[in-house]
Parts: C-alpha cells; sequence; structure tokens
C-alpha cells in the first residue's frame, strides 16, 4: 500500500502523529491544509474554494463558426459540459461559510480503504486506478452536500432519453461517494453520521422543459427533489436557502475536524497518495494560469487540431516564443505576402507576438540564403522595433536572444507635449544617429518611456528618415496618434503614412495598433471628440487594403476577457467606427478567478486601506514581476507596502505607461473625482486590461452622481464582483 506524502516544496508532516492507516495519515495532511488555505482574511468573503478557480479542464477551444464538423462537435459538447460545472462553482463560491471541493476523485486503493467493504468486493481494478469521482462535495459547519452535475445535449434524437440516462449515471455517482464520506465519518469520529444532502444538477433544462418528459414525470417525489434545474441556478441563493440553509438546524451536531481534514487531503492526493497541497494556492493558481496563457496553447489537440479556426505555429513560434498554435487570423496575416500591413487588434490578441515572429522569420530566412547561397550574414538587412513603454523590453528581449539575434536598445526620453520643442527632437534624432552608425545590432529597439515622448506625429516622420535601409516594425502604434489629438489633420496623418510607405519601397513595414484604443484616453472636449474622428478618417482612406484585423482575446482568462469586451463595446459606442473594428471574441475557454472592482463612495480613508491590505497581502507571496499596481492618480500606500512593492516586485507605474496584459496579477486604483462619464468606462478598461488572471480594480465613485454610471456598473455586474463600500 502507497502512503501518502506532501510535496516538499509545501509542507511536511513532521512528527503528526497518526494511526499507521492511509485514512490516519490523510487525517494529518488534510489538518495542514486546512491550518494553511482553510482561513478568510480581512474584507474577504464567499466561500472557500478547492481549486480556487475551475481550472480542471482541458477541452479549452472557443468555437465560433455556426457550423461544426463531427468532431468539433463532440468536443464543444465536452466543453458544454465542464462549463455547466463553472456554472455551479461561480454560484457556490458567492455562498458563505462554507468549504468546496469540485472535482473529488480517488482511486480504488483510496475508495477500499475508506469502505472496508469494497475489499472484499469482485472489484477487478489496480490500486492506483480511479474508482470514481464527484463534481463537487460541499462542507459547512453542520451539513455536507454532494452535487453531480450533468449538461447532456438537448439537441439530441431523444433528448428525453438523453436525460434519464444522464440522470441514473449520477445517482450511482452520488450514491457511491454518498458511501465514501459515510464511511470516512464513520472511522474518524463518534458521533452519528453528519446531514448530507445530494443532487443532480441539469444546467440546461428548465422546468418547462421536464414537465413534458413522460419519464420525468414517473420518478418518485424524492428523485425529482434531488434534481436542481436551470431555473434553481438562476435564481441560485434562494434555492440554497430553501433546500440546505432551512433544513440545517442549531440542534444539528457541528461537523468534527477530523474527518473534514480527511476529506480536504483526499481532494488533493493523486493516484499515488501524494497529497498536491500546491492545488490548494490561490497563488499557485494564478501562476498555472498564467503558464497556460502565455504559452497560448489555446487548443486541446496541438498536433493536427481539431478545432478548424486554430492552425499549428510556424517554427519560429515553437522553437523560440514557446507558442504551439496561432488563430487562423493570426496564421493567415504571418503568412501575408504584404510588405506594407497594418495589424489591429484588441488588448492581447497576438499582435506584439506576429511582429516579433516576423522579425525573428526574417533573419532565420536570411540565414537559410546564406547557408544555401554563400556570403556572410552581416549583409542583411537590420530592423528598427519601435515600442511604447520600457516594460515592452521584457517582451522582446529574451525572444530575440533566444533566436541568436543581437539586439540593442534606445530611449527617447521622457517629455511632456508643452515642453517638446525643435531642439530637443533634433539631439534626441542626433543620438539615434550614432547608434544606428556605430551599434552593432541586428534589431535595434527604440522605445519610449511613455506615450507622450516626441509627441507630434511629425516628429516620428523625421525619425523614420533615420531607417531608410531598415525593416521596420511599430508595435502599438495607437501611441503615435492616441496622444495628439489636439494637433492631428488629416494631412499630417497622410503625411506620415506616405513617409513610411516610401521608406516601405524594397523592405518591410508591418504595424500592429489598437484603433479602439483612440477612444481610451481623455473624452472630455468635444474638439477631441472631432479630432479623434478625423483621425479614424484619415487611416480609413489612406491605409486601404494594408490593414487586418485580429478579433480574439488570447492572453487574458475567459472572465477578464468577458469584461474587457463589454467595456471595450461600451467605450466604442461614444466613437463612430469609421474601419469596422470588430468586436472582441474568445480566443479560448481558459477559466480564471472573477474580476473584482471596488466601488467606494465618498472619501479614501479607511475603506481604500482596507481594499489594499486585503488584496495586496494576498499576492505578497507572487514572485518578483508577477503582480503590478497602477494607477490613474495615485493613491499613497504605507510604507509597509511601499516597502514590499519595492522588494519584490518592483512594478507600479501609471496606466497609460503601462503595457496592456502587463503581469498576472494587478491592483488598479482609478481615481476618478470630478472626471466625465467616459473617462469612468476608459481607465476602467485600461485598469482591467494590465491583468492578465487576476485583476482588482479600486474606483472611487459615487455611483449616485450620475444615473448612466450606477446603470453601467450595474451592467458590468454581469462580468465582475462589484463590491460597494
Amino acid at each position: 500500500m502507497m502512503e501518502p506524502t506532501l510535496d516538499a516544496t509545501q509542507v511536511t508532516l513532521d512528527s503528526v502523529a497518526t494511526n499507521g492507516t492511509l485514512l490516519g495519515k490523510f487525517e494529518a495532511a488534510g489538518a495542514i491544509i486546512r491550518e494553511k488555505y482553510c482561513r478568510r482574511e480581512g474584507a474577504e468573503t464567499g466561500a472557500i474554494m478547492f481549486p480556487p478557480v475551475p481550472n480542471l479542464s482541458t477541452f479549452i477551444d472557443a468555437f465560433h463558426r455556426d457550423v461544426l464538423s463531427n468532431k468539433e462537435k463532440i468536443e464543444k459538447q465536452r466543453q458544454d459540459e465542464y462549463e455547466a460545472e463553472v456554472e455551479v462553482f461561480r454560484a457556490l463560491e458567492k455562498e458563505e461559510d462554507i468549504i468546496v471541493l469540485h472535482g473529488l476523485k480517488y482511486t480504488h486503493e483510496q475508495f477500499k480503504e475508506c469502505v472496508p467493504l469494497h475489499a472484499h468486493s469482485d472489484c477487478k481494478k489496480k490500486d492506483t486506478e480511479d474508482e470514481g469521482e464527484c463534481d463537487f462535495v460541499v462542507i459547512g459547519d453542520r451539513f455536507l452536500v454532494v452535487l453531480e452535475v450533468k449538461s447532456p445535449d438537448m439537441n439530441s434524437k431523444n433528448p428525453q432519453k438523453m436525460f434519464i440516462e444522464r440522470f441514473r449515471e449520477s445517482v450511482h455517482q452520488r450514491t457511491r461517494t454518498l458511501d465514501l464520506i459515510k464511511e470516512v465519518f464513520n472511522q474518524t469520529c463518534s458521533a452519528e453520521s453528519p446531514a448530507i444532502f445530494d443532487f443532480s444538477v441539469f444546467n440546461r433544462l428548465k422546468k418547462e422543459d421536464v414537465s413534458n418528459f413522460e419519464r420525468y414525470l414517473k420518478l418518485s417525489g424524492d428523485e425529482k427533489k434531488a434534481i436542481v434545474l436551470k431555473d434553481d441556478l438562476i435564481n441560485f441563493k434562494e434555492w440554497w436557502k430553501d433546500n440546505i440553509l432551512s433544513k440545517v438546524t442549531a440542534e444539528m451536531q457541528l461537523l468534527e475536524t477530523r474527518p473534514i481534514n480527511s476529506l480536504l487531503a483526499l481532494w488533493s492526493a493523486d493516484n499515488k497518495n501524494t497529497c498536491k497541497t500546491e492545488n490548494c494556492s490561490f497563488t499557485q493558481s494564478i501562476l498555472e494560469i498564467d503558464d497556460r496563457l502565455k504559452s497560448e496553447k489555446i487548443t486541446r489537440v496541438l498536433k493536427g487540431p481539431i478545432n478548424r479556426e486554430i492552425k499549428g505555429a510556424s517554427p519560429v513560434f515553437k522553437k523560440y516564443l514557446g507558442i504551439e498554435c496561432l488563430t487562423s487570423e493570426q496564421a493567415d496575416i504571418f503568412k501575408s505576402k504584404k510588405d506594407f500591413l497594418w495589424i489591429n487588434g484588441p488588448a492581447g490578441s497576438g499582435k506584439s507576438v506576429l511582429l516579433l515572429g516576423k522579425i525573428i522569420d526574417l533573419f532565420e530566412k536570411m540565414r537559410a540564403k546564406v547557408k544555401r547561397e554563400g556570403g556572410t550574414f552581416t549583409e542583411h538587412k537590420k530592423c528598427l522595433l519601435l515600442a511604447f513603454g520600457e516594460q515592452s523590453l521584457d517582451i522582446y528581449k529574451p525572444a530575440l536572444e533566444k533566436a541568436g539575434l543581437k539586439s540593442i536598445s534606445f530611449c527617447l526620453g521622457r517629455f511632456d507635449e508643452a515642453s517638446i520643442n525643435d531642439t530637443s527632437v533634433t539631439e534626441i534624432l542626433e543620438a539615434l544617429r550614432s547608434v544606428i552608425t556605430d551599434g552593432d545590432y541586428d534589431v535595434l529597439v527604440v522605445y519610449s518611456v511613455s506615450g507622450a515622448s516626441v509627441a507630434r506625429l511629425e516628429h516620428f516622420t523625421l525619425l523614420f528618415d533615420l531607417f531608410q535601409d531598415h525593416n521596420i516594425f511599430i508595435d502599438d502604434a495607437h501611441c503615435l496618434f492616441s496622444y495628439n489629438f489636439d494637433l492631428m489633420t488629416e494631412d499630417k496623418v497622410r503625411s506620415f503614412l506616405e513617409k513610411l510607405k516610401e521608406i516601405n519601397e524594397g523592405h518591410i513595414t508591418w504595424t500592429s495598433m489598437d484603433i479602439a484604443q483612440f477612444s481610451y484616453h481623455s473624452l472630455v472636449t468635444d474638439m477631441f471628440q472631432v479630432m479623434r474622428r478625423v483621425t479614424h478618417a484619415a487611416l480609413t482612406k489612406h491605409l486601404q487594403d494594408s490593414l487586418v484585423n485580429l478579433s480574439a482575446n488570447l492572453r487574458n482568462t475567459v472572465e477578464i476577457a468577458d469584461l474587457l469586451s463589454a467595456l471595450r463595446m461600451d467605450v466604442l459606442s461614444s466613437l463612430q467606427n469609421h474601419i469596422g473594428i470588430p468586436p472582441q471574441t474568445r480566443g479560448h475557454v481558459i477559466h480564471g478567478f472573477i474580476p473584482k472592482i471596488y466601488v467606494i463612495k465618498g472619501s479614501m480613508g479607511n475603506s481604500v486601506e482596507q481594499v489594499f491590505n486585503t488584496e495586496l497581502g494576498k499576492l505578497e507571496d507572487l514572485p518578483p514581476n508577477s503582480a503590478g499596481y497602477v494607477y490613474k492618480r495615485s493613491y499613497a500606500l504605507s510604507k509597509t507596502w511601499e516597502e514590499m512593492q519595492t522588494r519584490r516586485w518592483g512594478t507600479r507605474g501609471h496606466l497609460s505607461n503601462i503595457p496592456s496584459t502587463e503581469w498576472p496579477a494587478v491592483v488598479a486604483y482609478v481615481f476618478e473625482s470630478g472626471s466625465t462619464f467616459d473617462d469612468i468606462k476608459c481607465e476602467l478598461y485600461l485598469g482591467v486590461s494590465r491583468a492578465r488572471v487576476y485583476s482588482v480594480t479600486v474606483l472611487l465613485i459615487d455611483p449616485e452622481s450620475d444615473p448612466r454610471i450606477s446603470e453601467f456598473l450595474k451592467r458590468l455586474g454581469s462580468f465582475a464582483d462589484l463590491i460597494y463600500l
């Protein structure tokens, strides 16, 4: 019999006394899990969830086609089945004073240890084989609940038969788990068996649907009561109150800790009885999800994807960027033969990745040509990569270095629009000219610390004159226009684009941008709105067939992506869409945390400090460069937090200076006193979009000051957890 062990990097059993049995060792391991992970801190509310997020599924493909192939239909059905569990997960995590185990699996050995009679059965399974599983086990202070979730395809030829088969299957699974739980309690405590409720959940079926099922009508009263339908999920708090809480009385005995500890450890154990305590960790969940997002493994089947909207990535992406697959949009753009191309897409759609892939691919082809035809690699064309924000270097440099390319960087400096003059521009250009002449590089990364650097568009036109013999790549080109609306005319846009096309003769010029981000900056005056429309019209007219679009969000979790999509459409509603900006869509179905928006009315005071203490404290265990604090107007954190950030993260900055999807976890502070309604939408978008996995935004505003604001926040309640303080 294998003995349970704990991951040495997490916790150890030390000398905790046990009775020597497998169950006894689980009990000891569970005590450590409970002590470390079953606590609520500060302003935290809701259930304690294991795992902290519903990230157990491998069926992560996003399907957007109206007509699916047979293989895609099967894949989509399996995904829908897990999405049903996610729906229940989200409902349960809002309840108070419960521990929720999602995805409790147990092996043959673990089951027979808990249910001794099973050891004498005719079961021929090996000890490490799965014996059973349960979608949810809910642990209250005086009760337990077992939930099996089913999502049968009601478009099948015989939905009634499908329903009854899945119901019978769920009853069998519930019974097996009930036996397990009862025996765990019988063996670890002297009290009588606790109150255990068990249900089968059907998230696609409403009461009006099953009322037409003859086989449903033939079920007994108790069987019908054990079925939770879509109507119940919609009003889950009421259902929970009526079917669980109302039946739990103060006379019922409190659950003892020993069996609960055993269940916690059993949930964390693998088939070799190793307790994977990292699966309980909030910060570990953030990092694991982030690893999935960064690799852009957005399909279950990497080799020959079943999903026709996903393509296997070209070798340069796999070898140097760690990316295994691309969306069909990305793949088509990467294969484009156009030398002059503008790639438009929302935050997280993979624009920067395409530029990097194209740069590396150019050099790979040059190397292959040298090897094939002779000559030296020093005769190749160099590349300019123009970027906005110093943080961008963290993305470019490692990939270029891995590809064996020499890169150097040049900072354009930090200037305010009003302070820029021709002299300072001349000095910058002369310094840059020296770097171009004397520098030993394949790729020169020129970046501005903020979007206001060398603020006038015509100054960038002068800058590009220095790179007549370079391939040119511009990342986040919307920064060229976003900060200059008071200076923008169609002639300036036309002149700028003509200069790029002129330089492009015989070279590659690829540019990425998010045209919608013209709207994410100040909308205070009518003048800015007019200039914005001028810029859009000019780009539409002069880009013509050079513009291609990306729509899928690949770098955020589904929860953040859905919130960003809703915010983006709200922002764009105030902008005339000349270019036909596509809506932002899901690029995958990788789940994470529900974004949080704290709405604080009145002066900052204790409420803001309480939020920071709670949220930043939860992130303290993250490694460096894994979390950030961004703001529109800086809020002075306590000295303790300032020191912690400098020591552990070193990552903070103004919203407009931080790239999108910069960190796995972000706490954003948006002080909106005196701002317009459109400003609030824009800054909220910026705050949320800086995070990939865990997003918290602190919004200091009175929602009752403007009916539009209260209605806007109410709409966001479908995508975020709004907490009013």
